[in-house]
């Protein structure tokens, strides 16, 4: 019996959630052969959105260079091939968000442009058909957020871009009455990954804020955690400023405080490694070594979670070796 398309999508979807290496270009290579064999034959297993989804959702989680462009050129396939008769390849929602996840993948600020460009037009596309197939959510605008965000260029401004996408998702929820676009936890963390990966603390500080002040009006859903109060830290240690790694330590200290009531903002490894990477990147080893000793004493407690690993001491070596050449 000749296999039908619910076949092919199951070895497709197997290669897909594999950890075979190449499984992108498989997965890809059995959907090409489902296209080229429908050229040929009209009785054919036509691939459907379903199939070109699963190829994109392995695309989205691929680190593999290039796999952003075969995506982008998979959607605009899906649009030519439903053009065609018999063919159910329109892009929805779904197909949108993975296109967008893989482009944030690159960590580059064109493809994060890319990314935020085709948002916009499925939005407008969605505010002149109000069909729900294709409505963008929050989770469309906070993949775009963490495209900027995490850039791996510090010059180019990505984090201002970051911003903008977080201030249009205000926007819409308060001015155009797009109720599941508000954002949320994940979107001001993001926006302050951003402010953190370019070494700028006061604009990290001042999402921070807005994320408190939305909590504080009862949204549950805007509550600090762990990850926006890291990020914070992280941008004092990465910015240079003077007394960076004072202000890092405050941060710090109001964690360890309110983490003995809102088990949300316990400090993490990664938390108090931020810390001591201020202190070594001012040159104050004992600064450094007295946070160290605090995650000594918490993991000799029990709190296996806060025990410092081998990147935590070199970093407290660093700080000791800065001091030295400071006094020399």
């Amino acid at each position: 019996a000749r296999p039908n398309r619910i076949v092919f999508n199951t070895i497709i979807k197997a290669w897909a959630r594999s950890n075979l290496r190449g499984r992108e270009s498989r997965s890809e290579d059995i959907l090409r052969h489902m296209i080229k064999s429908c050229s040929k034959d009209e009785m054919c297993p036509r691939p459907d959105k379903v199939t070109f989804n699963i190829v994109l959702g392995c695309y989205a989680k691929s680190s593999q260079y290039g796999s952003s462009r075969k995506a982008v050129k998979l959607l605009k396939e899906m649009e030519q091939l439903n053009e065609k008769p018999g063919w159910r390849t329109r892009p929805d929602a779904i197909t949108h968000l993975l296109v967008i996840q893989a482009l944030g993948r690159e960590r580059t600020l064109n493809a994060a442009e890319m990314a935020l460009d085709l948002l916009h037009k499925l939005q407008d596309q969605y505010m002149e058909t109000r069909d729900e197939v294709i409505k963008p959510n929050k989770i469309h605008w906070n993949a775009v957020i963490n495209s900027f965000a995490n850039t791996s260029s510090k010059l180019h401004g990505a984090a201002e871009r970051a911003e903008e996408v977080l201030k249009e998702m205000q926007d819409l929820y308060y001015n155009r009455n797009q109720y599941d676009i508000k954002p949320d936890r994940v979107s001001y963390s993001s926006a302050i990954t951003g402010y953190a990966n370019e070494g700028r603390p006061l604009d990290a500080e001042r999402i921070l804020g807005m994320m408190i002040e939305e909590y504080r009006n009862g949204d549950t859903r805007c509550k600090p955690d762990t990850i926006a109060y890291t990020s914070v830290i992280n941008s004092w240690a990465q910015s240079g400023e003077p007394g960076a790694a004072r202000r890092a330590m405050e941060f710090l200290q109001q964690m360890e405080k309110e983490a003995e009531h809102d088990p949300d903002l316990r400090p993490t490894k990664v938390t108090y490694g931020c810390a001591i990477n201020a202190w070594a990147n001012e040159g104050s080893g004992e600064m450094a070594a007295a946070v160290l000793h605090r995650m000594e004493q918490l993991c000799e407690a029990g709190d296996k979670e806060v025990c410092p690993d081998k990147i935590a001491y070199n970093m407290v070596l660093k700080g000791f070796a800065e001091q030295r050449d400071e006094n020399a």
